[in-house]
């Protein structure tokens, strides 16, 4: 019964992206490790000095007037925004 309960809690076997399936505890440790750094890691990509500008100049993005900008300066408070 101990040994079915341990089998139900960990993994005793894996198969990795190769399609080699791992049974050692050490290589599904490993594995396992390495596909959370993988899926975690930061990526580089190198964003264009002017997207921004892209994205401001997107007809879907609205400005705000001069009152609703006012209405929206001050100290934070907790409550209803009144911010459009």
């Amino acid at each position: 019964m101990e040994k079915r309960n341990y089998r139900k809690k960990h993994i005793t076997s894996l198969k990795n992206e190769d399609d080699y399936v791992l049974g050692n505890a050490k290589q599904i440790l490993e594995e396992e490790e390495d596909f959370f750094k993988s899926i975690y890691k930061s990526k580089n990509i190198l964003l264009e000095k002017n997207n921004s500008k892209h994205f401001f100049d997107s007809p879907d993005v609205k400005s705000m007037n001069n009152e609703e900008a006012e209405r929206c300066e001050g100290l934070l408070t907790i409550g209803i925004s009144r911010c459009a």
